[in-house]
């Protein structure tokens, strides 16, 4: 791929977005976007803008998926400018881009991808502990299909853990927070575009693929500092049809994606309790409900409604 060929990827206005719109830009407009100064993280990281190096269907592709409704029915219509940010939608990957959370110091970094072009910045999160947090975005030479990712995912992924980064990074339709950084830590924050031929993901296909052993891991309602694991109200819950706030679960919701550890696959599910109270079942990490105040109006409101509603079906 020339370096002024338009390259497709998708920008977001924040993590609960799933309306996806294909952007396509030259690889040095790319690369100024990405080394621009950070912007200010005034708010949650939830709030914050994001891109994915993932291209979507256009509207008028006949094959494009709508989705389902909040009951789980085929929406016969989304909208008239964007897709559905779901899988089914994807089309092909033009960059590959890793997350580095604290294994390696920058300058090792820099070392490690110098073979090939690549832009690296510095997260939300850096210097926090002391160490060093950053992404690296490689342009492909050529695109990746969807098909070609899913026959190599794995092999992209254990290329990536051997290199030191995040390998859930490397999930398909992944998001990432563009370049930001809290005002208190703007002395920190580092951008750098690295100059070489662009990473041909062809190479993957001379790899082994790894051999992958399920891991049964027993239930564990507890985090790594011995604490129950507990929902907050105002956290963020990912599932197949976009993002819902922990606060307003009010029914059964299938297809979670679990918060609390590496869940490639959304396969667990959120509900609410008799007295309103959201909770998380997860075969991993068990039950976990949300954390609640002595007083909470809305879950309080929420269980007063559905005792009502009981008492006028059971006639009680």
């Amino acid at each position: 791929m020339h370096s002024t060929q338009p390259m497709g990827f998708t920008l977001f206005h924040a993590m609960a977005d799933i309306q996806a719109k294909t952007t396509y830009r030259s690889w040095p407009e790319i690369e100024a976007m990405l080394t621009a100064p950070h912007a200010s993280a005034l708010s949650h990281k939830s709030n914050l803008p994001l891109f994915s190096p993932w291209a979507y269907k256009d509207v008028a592709d006949p094959t494009v998926v709508k989705g389902n409704d909040a009951d789980g029915k085929p929406l016969k219509f989304f909208s008239r400018t964007h897709v559905r940010r779901i899988k089914e939608n994807l089309v092909e990957m033009t960059m590959l881009v890793l997350d580095y959370d604290g294994g390696s110091p920058l300058d090792q970094l820099i070392k490690i991808f110098s073979k090939w072009e690549h832009v690296g910045y510095t997260t939300l999160n850096h210097r926090e502990e002391g160490k060093d947090k950053a992404r690296i975005v490689l342009p492909l030479a050529t695109s990746m299909s969807v098909a070609d990712f899913e026959q190599l995912a794995e092999v992209i992924k254990a290329w990536a853990t051997d290199l030191g980064a995040d390998p859930s990074t490397a999930d398909i339709g992944r998001m990432f927070i563009l370049p930001a950084v809290r005002e208190e830590h703007r002395h920190l924050a580092q951008s750098w575009h690295h100059k070489g031929p662009f990473l041909d993901w062809r190479m993957f296909r001379d790899m082994p693929t790894p051999v992958v052993v399920p891991k049964i891991a027993a239930v564990n309602p507890f985090n790594r500092q011995g604490r129950l694991r507990k929902l907050l109200p105002g956290g963020v819950i990912e599932t197949a049809n976009g993002h819902i706030a922990v606060r307003d679960i009010t029914r059964k919701i299938s297809n979670v994606r679990c918060p609390f550890h590496t869940d490639p696959e959304p396969s667990e599910f959120v509900n609410i309790t008799a007295r309103g109270t959201p909770f998380l079942v997860c075969k991993r990490c068990g039950t976990v409900y949300m954390e609640r105040a002595k007083s909470d109006g809305i879950v309080d409101g929420i269980a007063q409604i559905l005792a009502k509603k009981k008492q006028r079906e059971g006639g009680v």
